[in-house]
């Protein structure tokens, strides 16, 4: 692939756009750095963010793009994001777009999101995030933060104290060394909980649909995030959907275990529940 451009906005109302298939660029203000990837190979009437999940930084550089060569499959503009909360600290692998307890990360990229969809004339009701693992937990708390926005969680964490002990404590002396990770979940709880993030959506009256996606086998994952999610949305575990909140579940068993979904469940979920989450079923 031929080298692409990279631009860089210090502020989000400055932001423009190529006319390049791919194009980078970066965001940065007020100490967090928002990198991006656009992919406008396939042009639709609604934008796939795509989140990323954990980082080898012993291997990989930043930033970290997930899913954005995924054109064939979303049938879409993809934008591509890589979480922040990594540019804070050097080793730290995941950082669920989370931040600190100073900085506002979510709410931060949410409006770059929102932003690149104008420029592109999609409105935030047709913005679907899409990620696994970490990316899964980030999907459903930055369409928490968009009213009308969507998400597709594959395998996500849905709660940061239900992960493994050694990312979380990792990820707990970058958000706030000086408190315990319970304490700073409780006090902080739409960060800590993916769960919490969209209760608090649903409370205040915004409109976030979405499907999560579970592979049986992973079961640290299917018993410790996925079923909690259920039972707090009382979505069934087998499978199946709460219409009112246009809230969907979705299992299926692959050997691989934890990890980004296979390509037919991608396709699946774009054939069968993005025309419902995206309210195009008549």
């Amino acid at each position: 692939m031929a080298k692409i451009i990279h631009d860089e906005f210090n502020c989000i109302d400055r932001i423009a756009l190529t006319d390049d298939p791919v194009s980078d660029f970066s965001v940065v203000m007020q100490g967090i750095q928002l990198d991006c990837r656009l992919n406008q190979k396939v042009k639709n009437d609604y934008l796939i963010v795509t989140p990323n999940g954990a980082v080898d930084r012993t291997k990989v550089e930043l930033p970290a793009f997930a899913r954005w060569n995924w054109h064939g499959i979303f049938n879409s503009n993809i934008l591509a994001i890589s979480d922040p909360t990594l540019h804070f600290d050097q080793n730290i692998p995941i950082g669920w777009f989370a931040g600190t307890k100073y900085q506002n990360v979510a709410a931060f990229v949410a409006d770059v999101v929102v932003k690149v969809a104008s420029l592109l004339d999609i409105p935030p009701n047709k913005i679907v995030f899409w990620g696994s693992s970490a990316g899964g937990f980030a999907s459903i708390s930055l369409a928490s933060e968009i009213d009308g926005a969507c998400f597709v969680s594959a395998n996500g964490q849905t709660d940061i104290l239900n992960y493994y002990a050694g990312h979380i404590e990792h990820f707990r002396r970058v958000f706030d060394p000086n408190f315990s990770a319970e304490s700073l979940a409780s006090k902080y709880p739409e960060k800590w909980s993916a769960i919490t993030a969209l209760q608090n959506s649903y409370d205040a009256m915004k409109s976030t649909h979405g499907v999560i996606v579970q592979n049986i086998v992973d079961a640290k994952h299917y018993n410790e995030h996925y079923i909690p999610f259920c039972n707090h949305f009382h979505l069934p575990i087998e499978g199946g959907s709460v219409e009112k909140l246009n809230l969907h579940s979705l299992l299926f068993s692959h050997e691989k275990g934890h990890g980004p979904e296979p390509a037919e469940i991608a396709k699946q979920v774009v054939e069968e529940y993005l025309p419902k989450l995206l309210g195009e079923n008549k």
